[in-house]
Order: structure tokens, then sequence, then C-alpha cells
């Protein structure tokens, strides 16, 4: 249990730590009391009145048990909303030999696997968003479409998601969209100056792109609304 609070907090994970191998007098002088602090940094009691109550260094086990079960299911409003949620877009199994309400093909997922098929991979594919890229006001063959995708391949990690959620209120591409025909990316090519910055329409996965001068121009132009969504957000 400690290796599972210490996953969310290490620091208090490593207090109780301390207070299984504490010396006695050590303990004493610390002057527990049956009470611990949440996540959001409001303290409870560990039972009713347990804050007048001393924690004896006999106790100190039992202590910190009280204080995992409290920190372990503090949030469990929150996860079952999670778990409903879930389980709308994986199948329940109903067989009474499987005491779970989960499709057995979770379990034949790692942790990993199971965040990209939830959320997407936090890597973007730039080969795959430019095949899944439709253009207007230019041809894929332009300058200023070249100049685009010389832009993103040189943007870091990081930018490549702001992109995304510039683009489409989403940080990571969902992992069906090579094979999802309805997703498409519209980058418009607008007759701007170069004093104008990229717009996006979120709903829609669209782009407005002013036609630039120059490669630098966009790239500079580009980070600029970057930034200014990120702040906005």
């Amino acid at each position: 249990k400690i290796a599972e609070l210490e996953s969310f907090d290490k620091n208090q994970g490593r207090q109780l730590m301390r207070i299984i191998t504490q010396k006695e007098a050590e303990f004493a002088a610390q002057g527990y009391t049956y009470t611990t602090s949440l996540s959001n940094g409001r303290v409870i009691e560990l039972f009713a009145g347990g804050h007048k109550h001393r924690v004896a260094y006999e106790d100190r086990l039992f202590y910190v048990e009280l204080v995992l079960n409290a920190r372990l299911e503090e949030n469990v409003g929150q996860t079952d909303l999670v778990r409903s949620g879930f389980l709308t877009v994986i199948p329940r199994y109903s067989q009474q030999r499987y005491q779970t309400e989960l499709s057995p093909i979770c379990y034949l997922l790692t942790l990993e696997e199971l965040e990209r098929r939830a959320c997407g991979s936090p890597e973007i594919d730039l080969e795959l968003l430019k095949r899944k890229t439709v253009y207007k006001g230019a041809k894929d063959t332009s300058k200023v479409v070249e100049w685009f995708w010389n832009v993103m391949h040189g943007l870091s990690k990081r930018d490549r998601q702001r992109f995304i959620q510039f683009a489409w209120a989403r940080s990571r591409l969902p992992h069906d969209m090579a094979t999802n025909k309805n997703i498409k990316m519209l980058l418009n090519f607008t007759k701007s100056t170069d004093r104008d910055l990229p717009k996006a329409q979120t709903c829609f996965f669209l782009v407005d792109m002013p036609m630039y001068s120059s490669e630098e121009i966009m790239r500079d132009k580009l980070l600029l609304a970057l930034n200014c969504d990120e702040i906005n957000s």
C-alpha cells in the first residue's frame, strides 16, 4: 500500500516508512495524532475525535494503516466516475466465472497500450497527419505547403502537441486516426499579410494559415500563435 501511495505522494509514503522504523523516543517527540492531510491540503480525523488522541508507539502500525486507507480511498467518488466513463467505451463482461465487469481484453493490454487506445500517442506522427491533411487555397505541391511541413518537422515534441491543441483542442491524435475516414485536418491558406497570425476552428480541425513570404516568418508566427493560445488557455 505504501508503494501505491508513493505513486502520487512520495513525501507521505516516505514519512510513513520513517514512522514504521523510528525509535520510540524519536517517534514520541513528533506528537502524532490520529489525523492526516489529503491531496488538497485538508486535514481530516482518522476517526471521530482523532485529533484529541496521541498515537502510542505500539500503535504506530495501526496508525499507518489508517492513514493509508484514508489516502488511497480519498478519491473513490472521482474514481467511480472515471470507471463509469471507461465502461462506456470498453465492453462489459457479465459471465459469472469472471469476477469483473471489464472485458478480458483489458487484461491483455499494458497500461501504456491502454493509454494509447483511450488517449492516443503522446508522439505526434507527422507523416500520418500529413496524409490526413486536406489543403485549401494551395496545392500539396505549393511552396507554402512545403514550408509548413518543414516548420512542423522542426518543432519540439511539446510544440507539436501544442499545435494539435491549437488546431483541435486536444494534444494527441486519436489511436484510430489512420483508419478513421472521418478525421481530416483542413489547412486553409489565406491571402493575408506577414503581420497576421494563424487562426484555428477547433470544432472542425481547421487551421487558417496566412500565405507568408518566407518559411522563417511562418515558423515565428506559428510559434507566437501557439504561445498566445497557451496563455489564453
